[in-house]
């Protein structure tokens, strides 16, 4: 094995005569290596000092560390074809380490194509709790400020939506709005008018910052349009002479078909209430059922003349009482 240069000078220095073996050595020593010492300084992430002798095949860097390996040999004093390591060899660590193939070069290569990238020193699941950890994914949202409208309408109902787009790191190239006309833009408001349910669905298309496509980006915001409840009293019994619609009724516009605990005055009239929904019980003040209501399904009509199926749940019998709490309910 090849000794130091300085170790085959001791013998000079001390007196000791070297072998033919050892004087070989020396000449080589002196021709082919660069004993000067790459200091730790020189090479990012480096625990001691480098010298040809130390020079690993392999160096393995942490990610985002770089490096740079200076001059081996006297390159200017040496016939080309004899050159080894006579490039500066610069490395850029991206979680991998690299590996000299060969080491020989010749010329003014940056580099002399022996260098060969090792498999990555993180896992693809450990790379991507890396980047979810600094890149920021894109995000949407979009809202309205309503979510239920009254159907059968004659006119529109007007509905206030709104919605963002926050890029992040991504690349966003379409915007668009189910229900919102030409381009609407990463945000933005608009009103609109409705008679019906409809979904207002945000799509945001995308890639990453490398141009990588990604998914898209879907939100959305749905309006119900729904058939009132009602209550009220009249000193009809049946309907269509009852109109909900007239004087007397209340309703409420609102997904449940229910109506909560409201306070009745009825004056010899009836007390009702209308509900889409079937097999609904009535109930009092003191939380009691009352038998004293008849269901009756109806065809009820609706202002912009279609019909709806409703049910009817009436007093059986005229009632006169004052603040007196009716509810109706399953």
């Amino acid at each position: 094995m090849r000794r130091s240069r300085n170790a085959i000078k001791s013998f000079f220095e001390t007196g000791d005569t070297p072998s033919r073996e050892d004087f070989a050595d020396f000449i080589d020593s002196v021709f082919f290596h660069n004993e000067d010492t790459l200091t730790a300084s020189k090479i990012s992430d480096l625990s001691e000092a480098l010298t040809p002798y130390a020079l690993k095949d392999e160096i393995r860097l942490k990610p985002g560390l770089s490096f740079a390996v200076a001059d081996l040999s006297a390159r200017d004093a040496i016939p080309s074809y004899l050159r080894a390591w006579d490039q500066e060899i610069r490395v850029v660590s991206e979680g991998k380490s690299f590996r000299l193939t060969e080491g020989k070069a010749s010329g003014d290569l940056a580099d002399n194509g022996n260098w060969s990238a090792l498999p990555a020193e993180f896992t693809d699941t450990q790379v991507s709790r890396l980047l979810a950890g600094v890149y920021i994914n894109a995000t949407a949202s979009i809202s309205r400020n309503r979510a239920v409208i009254e159907k059968g309408l004659t006119a529109d109902t007007n509905i206030n939506v709104s919605w963002n787009v926050s890029a992040g790191d991504d690349n966003i190239t379409e915007v668009t709005v189910a229900g919102i006309d030409g381009t609407p833009g990463n945000s933005g408001n608009r009103t609109v008018g409705l008679r019906d349910s409809w979904t207002f669905t945000l799509r945001a298309k995308r890639t990453a910052s490398d141009g990588t496509p990604k998914g898209d980006l879907v939100k959305s915001a749905g309006v119900s349009a729904v058939v009132p409840v009602f209550y009220g009293v009249s000193a009809e019994s049946t309907y269509p002479e009852a109109d909900p619609y007239g004087t007397g009724f209340t309703k409420l516009v609102q997904t449940g078909r229910t109506v909560p605990r409201q306070s009745f005055s009825p004056n010899n009239q009836y007390v009702w209430f209308i509900s889409t929904r079937s097999g609904m019980t009535v109930y009092d003040e003191n939380n009691l059922a009352q038998s004293g209501f008849t269901e009756t399904e109806i065809d009820l009509r609706l202002p912009d003349g279609t019909t709806e199926k409703a049910y009817a749940y009436v007093s059986k019998t005229p009632k006169t009482v004052t603040g007196f709490g009716y509810d109706l309910r399953l």
